[in-house]
């Protein structure tokens, strides 16, 4: 942060808020509680690169660069993308309960923040187990409640050019659990 003068960066009112520690602020759960601006939040609450990369990480390397995404002993298989099959297909029971106490997490993180619930803010948060999914295909073929991710930025961005604040939508999959465990498929209209 220091080294790389991120403080410019950074939502300045979330650096005034952590005088303490303004480097908190490169993470969105400080950032997004500060951000003046709309903000629409399009994320998978099972981020491929966060899984393998961050809980699959063979640590034993002194650096980062040192060390190999998805490789952690006992995750090899858990951490890949599968997009035919349920994740608990390649994850243990153990495995499957860390993935859904990570899903929480996240939504605890931002679910409660007050940016969240400020009008013109919105989100289309849901489980399948991809990075930039906006890349994609499956912009038009993941759907939550029927609404594609393209419908739902859309409806939020032709929202913002009207008269008033506008009560963005938050589209959210209901999250894995043990028992339902998820599916990578994208859901067709």
């Amino acid at each position: 942060f220091a080294l790389a003068n991120s403080s410019a960066g950074v939502p300045q009112r979330c650096v005034a808020e952590r005088l303490n520690d303004p480097s908190s602020c490169i993470f969105s759960e400080h950032a997004y509680d500060s951000m003046e601006s709309a903000i629409f939040v399009v994320d998978s609450t099972l981020d491929a690169y966060q899984i393998p990369c961050i809980m699959g990480r063979n640590g034993t390397g002194r650096t980062w660069a040192n060390s190999t995404c998805g490789t952690a002993r006992g995750y090899e298989n858990c951490t890949k993308i599968w997009q035919d099959r349920p994740l608990s297909a390649h994850c243990s029971r153990e495995q499957m309960y860390t993935l859904v106490e990570y899903q929480g997490s996240f939504m605890r993180k931002i679910s409660t923040k007050r940016a969240f619930s400020k009008p013109n803010n919105g989100a289309f948060l849901y489980q399948c187990f991809t990075h930039v999914a906006g890349n994609y295909p499956s912009w038009n073929q993941f759907r939550l409640d029927g609404v594609s991710m393209q419908q739902a930025v859309t409806k939020w961005w032709v929202g913002l050019g009207e008269e008033g604040d506008q009560d963005a939508a938050v589209y959210t999959d209901p999250l894995s659990s043990l028992s339902n465990p998820t599916s990578c498929r994208p859901r067709p209209g």
